[in-house]
């Protein structure tokens, strides 16, 4: 769904515009780290526009600052942005030699084979965005040192591994992971590991077993996407303390179960996408206080019963699909754009 890119790419952050490139030029070391990892590209625009000069500061995608020190005799590397730059070849170790580095992009390359486990030297970075490439292998050992990483995408990879050996990142606030081969319980390390986290993607991976680890998620949590994954039993009661839980998506698995009469309590919720599951039982009759709500999509389970009248009250809602239940009764188009 595109509004789970667009979520994402929403970051709740950036970086001061006071990192500005001084008139130093870049560290040797920092020079030398970027040039071993142009060595091991396949020939492409990065690499060849790499290729001239030696202020590295002055190349493409590479932003530069003073690194926290003022007093520094040469510019740090700060940024490496080359999202959609056409990079193919690996995610060189050296990389992780860029011990300043705070925010990295490779979004959307070709780069393949695993992350390097120095990933975790990179104690500064705050953003890291490795999604649409080819990456494989273990993830979650290589960046349990990113202490300081407020954005993570690693999604639409084929990575792996179990959300029981991720790392603590005290200051996250938006994990997406998801079109990977992860595996296991959404365990509750994925929410004690941050109490800041607004976006929560786990879709399109191979996770089972119930939703019981999200039992610490903080309340400061806007998204929580879980689609396509193979999770099984109900919603749990604590889903519907995060009072500020804007997008809920559960979609293609196998949850079960009635609609708790407290999803009411979620009155922040914009978007919920319920189908293609085992949920029964009536839907509650109290929409009216979701008045915010833009999407109920909740076809393709057993439903039954009366449709809420409540849903009336919803005067913001745009897309309704409750097709393939066994629902009953009117619904009057004069309160929806259909």
């Amino acid at each position: 769904m595109n509004f789970l890119n667009l979520a994402f790419l929403a970051c709740f952050f950036c970086l001061s515009l006071s990192l500005a490139t001084p008139a130093q030029n870049c560290s040797p070391n920092d020079l030398s780290a970027l040039k071993e990892f142009a060595g091991q590209l396949i020939n492409g625009s990065v690499k060849l526009s790499w290729s001239n000069g030696t202020d590295c500061c002055q190349w493409e995608g590479v932003v530069c600052g003073d690194g926290g020190n003022k007093s520094a005799a040469a510019s740090r590397v700060i940024m490496l942005k080359l999202s959609g730059k056409g990079v193919k070849g690996k995610v060189s170790e050296s990389l992780c030699k860029l011990d300043q580095l705070q925010w990295l992009d490779l979004s959307h390359n070709s780069l393949e084979g695993g992350l390097p486990l120095e990933f975790s030297n990179l104690k500064q970075l705050e953003v890291l965005d490795l999604s649409h490439n080819m990456l494989v292998g273990p993830a979650f050992g290589a960046i349990a040192g990113l202490r300081a990483v407020r954005s993570l995408n690693l999604s639409s990879n084929s990575l792996s591994g179990s959300l029981a050996d991720i790392g603590v990142f005290p200051d996250l606030v938006a994990f997406n992971i998801s079109n990977n081969m992860f595996t296991g319980q959404v365990d509750s390390k994925i929410c004690s590991s941050s109490r800041s986290i607004r976006v929560l993607d786990l879709s399109s991976n191979h996770f089972t077993g119930g939703l019981e680890g999200l039992d610490n998620c903080s309340t400061t949590l806007q998204q929580l996407h879980l689609d396509f994954n193979s999770l099984s039993g109900d919603l749990p009661d604590s889903l519907y303390l995060l009072s500020s839980l804007e997008q809920l998506s559960v979609s293609s698995n196998n949850l079960s179960g009635q609609l708790s009469l407290k999803i009411s309590e979620l009155s922040s919720l914009k978007t919920l996408v319920l189908y293609g599951n085992r949920f029964s039982g009536y839907l509650p009759n109290v929409f009216g206080n979701l008045t915010g709500l833009e999407q109920l999509v909740a076809h393709s389970n057993s439903f039954s019963g009366q449709l809420p009248s409540t849903l009336a009250l919803c005067s913001k809602l745009r897309v309704l699909d409750l097709r393939n239940n066994s629902l009953s009764g009117p619904i009057d188009l004069d309160f929806w754009i259909v």
